[in-house]
């Protein structure tokens, strides 16, 4: 009769947290996916850009990706916002979203092959803010 009794009170234990296990484990994966995205952002907009004059249909590609440079860093940064918002507090996070956003583009002209540009400065924040947004109210909902 005891041995009955210790299984089902662990399950419905484990049934009951189940669901703030899996936020928890869902946040957890956000953070450390969002240190990673840090990453790979910092090695995007701090690398030198090659020329692509070849012609080819990857330089074209690449090419006119770059033309369209404020949305790509207005999404990269929208998905930045995002998993920002994993991060607790709320306030701070986004404080240190729109910092890091901030510094990625002033820290472009310390290389030697980058430059500041207001427009790229505007999407980042842009991007960061929304993001977090988005994030904040349906991705990560507070209690």
């Amino acid at each position: 009769m005891f041995y009955n009794f210790i299984p089902a009170l662990y399950n419905s234990a484990f049934k009951a947290n189940t669901g703030l296990q899996h936020i928890l484990s869902h946040q957890t994966l956000a953070r450390i996916f969002s240190l990673i995205y840090l990453g790979i952002l910092c090695v995007a907009l701090l690398a030198p850009v090659p020329d692509f004059v070849d012609g080819s249909p990857q330089g074209l590609i690449l090419s006119s990706l770059l033309d369209l440079d404020f949305y790509t860093h207005l999404f990269a940064f929208l998905v930045w916002g995002i998993l920002a918002s994993s991060w607790q507090p709320e306030r701070i996070s986004l404080l240190a979203g729109v910092v890091i956003a901030c510094l990625l583009e002033f820290t472009q002209p310390l290389t030697s092959v980058r430059v500041f540009e207001i427009t790229d400065l505007a999407a980042n924040i842009a991007g960061t803010v929304i993001g977090f947004y988005i994030g904040a109210t349906s991705v990560f909902p507070r209690n």
